[in-house]
């Protein structure tokens, strides 16, 4: 089952030099952990998506706008050690818990799916993919060596 939880300050503290990272100081992101291979992601909760490299949970109205809630593909995080870099429960709200329960499968196929896509427009060298809405603020240029690039 997939579980929402925060970054601890070791992740942070060992990965301060990401680029294209969430990072607004002082406020702590839900993510939760997909494994891929051996390869451990953590996808950060976002509440506002507004692309579709992801998947909403639900979408409230703030001020007049409809804002989409949901998981961002394009801001997973390599987490090389659990223990130090996953902390405690992030709660959220029982329906976006709901909506993640029941998509289980398809969030694990789809992020799959995301980051193979990525790995072949590296090698592929597909400018177009790369320079893409799904690709062009992602943080998976950070793990070049762990996705074999």
């Amino acid at each position: 089952m997939l579980n929402v939880v925060v970054l601890t300050h070791n992740f942070d503290k060992n990965n301060g030099n990401l680029i294209e990272r969430l990072d607004d100081k002082g406020r702590g992101y839900g993510v939760i952990r997909v494994e891929i291979n051996t390869l451990v992601f953590a996808i950060p909760l976002r509440s506002n998506l507004s692309h579709k490299s992801g998947i909403v949970l639900d979408q409230i109205s703030n001020k007049g706008r409809v804002m989409r809630r949901g998981l961002d593909y394009t801001k997973a995080l390599l987490i090389r050690d659990e223990q130090k870099e996953l902390g405690s429960i992030f709660t959220i709200p029982n329906q976006q818990k709901k909506t993640l329960i029941s998509n289980e499968k398809r969030i694990i196929t789809q992020f799959t799916k995301y980051v193979e896509g990525y790995i072949s427009a590296v090698q592929k060298n597909t400018k177009n993919t790369l320079n893409s809405t799904s690709y062009r603020y992602s943080t998976l240029p950070n793990y070049h060596s762990e996705l074999g690039l």
